[in-house]
């Protein structure tokens, strides 16, 4: 045994491997029917693989052939459900589905239990090989017919899906099965019929093949396949912020979710068999565990077939305590304007007083309208009956000084004349 024949036979194995790492992968990922019919073909393709080392590296003929059946099997096998497979990904859902898989089971029988394709078994440089006849060609004819019939599949939904998804999975796709129908059949078939020297590369071409369409599975799929509307719509009611009832014809509450039990307050098997009135005493409130009441918006829509209603309730608590802040945010600034107002309109009639008796009814005022501008005048309000009194002082003390001023006018006058006349006495002397 060479080592190039070990080494060729071993990558066989790992190319298996290889493809039920894909298939793995993909049904990890979700347990969608067409995700386990593509783990079904990768299982496949890693028991041919097992197979078709086993027949190569067999020590003679009768365990080539031995070894060759089962690996035929999961050949053929492969390729009727690779139809399969194509045509549940179309959204296809024929009742004669498995009807595709009989023309396998015949053509298996023929292949290995009539000497219409192989004649037996021969040692190459690859190991044992089966001894291909003249009529080989039907079998290359009917597993391209298959695979035909895969890509005619693919291509449907490429050209007629109306989600993008979908035609984003066929556009890898249809490529990807391409790719193994030219190499496996020029290298494992055609080759070989020909005579010519040939590299088996089917199960390598088929593990390239797996993985594109793994990618493709993989990378574009909007939802979890394996979610239900059911569960979806269940997740979307868990999700919502606002309440959610559903209450049969008979007003009994079946389902209330997350968000209205923690507002009020109950467990779910607490409100199951309730009537709805029991928790909504009116179209604004709803009654809490501990008796008390929550402000409320609620809508309700009805069931189809008169099967109940669905009640979505939104909690006004918050709302309501905001809108009562912007009351108070109101009040506080009217008050305020009118503060400022009346702050003025004393201080105005403050600085133009001039009589005490007018400030002091006026201060009585002003103590009357709160004491905040009593606090915020009463400095002014002392200020200008300082003012005043000094005034009044001041306005006292005037005619005073004016009789004063008269009197040192005379007395100036009368020393003026006693000046005169005594110069008058000296001038006489003089004479």
């Amino acid at each position: 045994m060479s080592l190039e024949l070990l080494i060729f036979n071993i990558s066989i194995i790992a190319a298996g491997a290889v493809c039920l790492f894909f298939g793995v992968s993909v049904l990890t990922r979700s347990r969608a029917r067409i995700n386990i019919i593509f783990f079904l073909l990768s299982l496949l393709l890693f028991f041919n693989s097992i197979f078709e080392y086993l027949t190569a590296m067999a020590p003679n003929p009768y365990w080539a052939r031995i070894w060759f059946m089962p690996g035929n099997a999961t050949w053929l096998v492969f390729f009727a459900l690779l139809l399969h497979f194509s045509l549940v990904f179309s959204g296809n859902r024929h009742k004669w589905a498995p009807l595709i898989y009989i023309p396998a089971i015949l053509m298996f029988a023929v292949f290995n239990f009539t000497p219409v394709f192989i004649s037996g078994f021969s040692m190459g440089n690859k190991g044992y090989s089966p001894v291909l006849t003249g009529t080989y060609y039907i079998y290359i004819l009917f597993y391209l017919s298959y695979l035909l019939a895969a890509l005619f599949s693919v291509f449907f939904v490429y050209r007629t899906s109306r989600a993008s998804y979908q035609r984003k999975q066929a556009a890898i796709m249809l490529p990807a099965i391409l790719f193994p129908a030219f190499i496996g059949t020029l290298f494992n078939n055609l080759f070989p019929l020909l005579r010519l020297q040939s590299l088996p590369l089917g199960i390598h071409s088929i593990a390239f093949t797996l993985g594109f369409v793994a990618y493709a599975i993989i990378r574009y799929v909007p939802v979890p396949q394996n979610i239900s509307a059911s569960e979806i719509a269940a997740s979307s009611a868990e999700a919502l912020k606002d309440g959610l009832i559903l209450v049969d014809n008979k007003n009994i509450i079946n389902y209330a979710n997350s968000s209205l039990c923690k507002l009020a307050g109950y467990l779910l098997y607490d409100l199951q068999g309730e009537k709805i009135e029991e928790l909504l005493p009116s179209s604004s409130q709803v009654k809490t565990k501990s008796g008390n009441t929550v402000p409320v918006e609620v809508k309700s829509s009805p069931l189809r077939n008169n099967a109940g209603f669905l009640y979505l309730i939104r909690d006004l608590s918050a709302l309501q305590s905001t809108q009562e802040a912007i009351h108070k945010l109101n009040a506080e600034q009217d008050l305020l304007v009118k503060r400022e107002k009346a702050i003025s309109f004393f201080l105005l009639r403050l600085i133009q007083g001039n009589d005490i008796e007018q400030l002091l009814h006026l201060w009585d005022e002003i103590e009357d309208a709160g004491k905040e501008i009593e606090n915020t005048l009463r400095p002014i309000y002392e200020m200008t009956i300082r003012r005043i009194k000094s005034q009044k002082k001041q306005d006292d003390i005037t005619p005073i000084i004016a009789q004063k001023t008269e009197s040192i006018k005379s007395l100036t006058a009368i020393l003026q004349n006693k000046k005169e006349t005594l110069r008058k006495l000296q001038e006489g002397k003089r004479e």
